[in-house]
């Protein structure tokens, strides 16, 4: 009995170590970029030992992949769902109300960092797709699963006759992933989370949808 209760807690102990170290990967890698944080330091951050860091992960690398998994996880639960899948909102409003979401987040992450961090996936793609496979490979599928996203939320539009039929859902999907990632980008480079509400307007024009005064106004600043 004894030995089965410490088998146990020796491995809710482990599990609650590997989440702290997801935790720190998020924090620190996602502020301050993949290669500008190593080993040492997440262990720190996480409180676990240096030496322990390879029972639970087998490389840096591994850690962040694993991290951009669970994040993933958790933007599908707290963005894409509560924006796209609400079937009371019009497609303009998905939108608009995925916008908020998103300026909601970096507001938040801003607060705890001190700076617009943009998109966590696209900056790891940009950072490091070229030489890390298994990043790489997730963010990869996760840019397939956004644009799976808004894929659907273009074709309930057309079914709903609020989009034309002549309009192929997958590219534009594609094209609104770009303006997202493209505006997440401009945010980060400003440092203004507001920069994500011309979202909805410049998705207007991709989707051809009819003004209706009810897009968020551009946020401050220009965009050159």
């Amino acid at each position: 009995m004894g030995s089965q209760e410490n088998e146990t807690e020796s491995t809710d102990r482990g599990r609650d170590s590997a989440e702290r170290l997801l935790d720190a990967a998020d924090t620190l890698m996602y502020a301050r970029g993949y290669h500008d944080v190593g080993v040492a330091e997440l262990c720190r951050e996480a409180g676990v030992r240096p030496g322990s860091f390879y029972y639970y992960f087998p490389s840096k690398e591994a850690l962040a992949a694993a991290m951009l998994e669970r994040s993933w996880i958790r933007t599908e639960q707290r963005i894409f769902s509560p924006a796209f899948d609400d079937h009371d909102l019009d497609v303009l409003e998905a939108i608009e109300r995925y916008a908020e979401l998103l300026e909601g987040n970096l507001r938040t992450l801003k607060n705890q960092s001190g700076v617009t961090v943009g998109c966590r996936f696209g900056n790891f793609a940009t950072e490091t797709a070229q030489h890390l496979p298994l990043v790489r490979d997730v963010t990869r599928t996760v840019f397939e699963n956004m644009t799976t996203w808004f894929e659907r939320l273009v074709a309930r539009g057309q079914h709903h006759g609020r989009i034309e039929p002549d309009i192929d859902p997958k590219s534009a999907a594609m094209s609104l992933l770009a303006l997202m990632e493209g505006f997440m980008v401009i945010a980060k480079a400003t440092d203004d989370p507001a920069t994500i509400r011309r979202l909805a307007e410049e998705a207007r024009r991709v989707l051809a949808l009819p003004y209706t005064g009810r897009t968020t106004p551009s946020a401050s600043g220009p965009l050159g």
